[in-house]
């Protein structure tokens, strides 16, 4: 009977440990294959660096530039590898009229002031109780 109820138990295999042998494998190609990425893309960056950079000290190296100035401009040209750039720069300045040269002063001595006004407009001035001044136009 004893036999009869061994032999009517299932059958337990012993679980064997996963096989992670391939998943090492895959892990080293992934992290190989970022690091060549890394190494190319630095290559490219530090090449193309190097390279802008020669070509700037070449253009500055070849660059030449001359400023005229003109009564009412001034001209800068610069030629650079074969090439010329003509800019205007900042204009020259020219002087304004003064608008108020003509215009009548009035002059405070007590209460030191001066007040420029245009010819037609008339002052007037009151010190009783207060001091104050007035400028009306010509009517």
């Amino acid at each position: 009977m004893d036999q009869n109820f061994e032999q009517s138990l299932p059958q337990q295999s012993i679980a064997q440990a996963p096989d992670f042998s391939d998943l090492k494998k895959n892990s080293k190609r992934k992290i190989l294959f970022i690091l060549t990425g890394i190494v190319i893309l630095l290559g490219v960056l530090g090449g193309s660096y190097y390279l802008v950079k020669k070509h700037t000290q070449l253009i500055q190296k070849n660059a030449t530039s001359q400023i005229v100035q003109k009564d009412s401009y001034t001209l800068a040209t610069y030629k650079t590898s074969g090439v010329s750039t003509v800019k205007y720069l900042t204009p020259t300045a020219t002087p304004t009229p003064d608008l108020t040269a003509t215009w009548k002063t009035f002059t405070n001595s007590t209460y030191k002031f001066i007040v420029k006004y245009p010819t037609s407009v008339y002052s007037y001035e009151e010190n009783s109780p207060y001091y104050f001044v007035a400028f009306c136009l010509y009517t």
